[in-house]
């Protein structure tokens, strides 16, 4: 068992991601480009993703980039519209 600090939490020495058997993807951002209605996210994995906000939304850069990176996991804007129909509300 490892050192215990004053809080009672444990260090690891390990990397904890180690102990996961399959590799869990990182999309990591080399470049963003906001232009207008259109953000240009350029990924380190060499690809890009374009996404638009409609004309009745207003600029969001935050929302722009979560957007693209739903599009970068699930492959399409319809993929992604798709799953967030299916989800339910409570």
């Amino acid at each position: 068992m490892g050192p215990l600090d004053c809080q009672g939490y444990m260090y690891m020495s390990i990397d904890p991601l180690s102990l996961f058997p399959a590799k869990i993807p990182m999309f990591i951002p080399k470049k963003i480009i906001y232009n207008g209605p259109a953000t240009i996210v350029f990924w380190d994995d060499g690809t890009k993703t374009v996404v638009k906000c409609s004309k009745k939304d207003k600029d969001n850069k935050y929302n722009a980039f979560c957007a693209a990176l739903a599009k970068k996991i699930y492959g399409s804007n319809s993929k992604v519209n798709s799953i967030v129909a299916e989800g339910k509300e409570e």
